[in-house]
Formats: structure tokens, C-alpha cells, sequence
């Protein structure tokens, strides 16, 4: 999904960044469980489809069973 014009560039790029670390520990899943899906609620999917309200965290669920890195904090 592509954000929203009003969608701060700061909140998106940090969004990116995390969604990148995430991306980064799963060179070794195997291709039959490919793709691995995020969903995003609450106060972050709100701000990346309107632009209007925005979160501290990021609310998300995954399509398959995940271990996320410990260092996920992006500022």
C-alpha cells in the first residue's frame, strides 16, 4: 500500500526502517511459506491511510509465526 500524500515523512520513513529490519531475518524462510503478509492497525495504519492520527507503536499481525528481533525501536 502506498501512504497517504499527508502521511508525515518522518512517521513513514521509521515505519519503512522497521518494516525493513523485519524483512532482513526472513532471507531463510523457505519459499513455499513465501510471502509473509503484515497487517497494520490502530493509530499507524490510520496515519498511513489518512494522515490524520498517528501511534507511538505499531499494531500488526502476521500471516505466519514470526520470532521478531529484539532491536525493532526506530525513532
Amino acid at each position: 500500500m502506498k501512504p497517504a500524500a499527508s502521511a508525515h515523512p518522518g512517521f513513514v520513513a521509521a515505519f519503512t526502517e522497521l518494516a525493513r529490519r523485519i524483512a532482513s531475518t526472513l532471507t531463510n524462510v523457505p519459499e513455499e511459506s513465501r510471502p509473509i503478509r503484515m497487517f497494520v492497525a490502530g493509530g499507524a495504519a490510520m496515519h498511513l491511510y489518512t494522515g490524520v492520527r498517528t501511534s507511538q507503536d505499531v499494531d500488526a499481525s502476521f500471516s505466519h509465526r514470526l520470532v521478531l528481533p529484539g532491536d525493532l525501536q526506530v525513532t
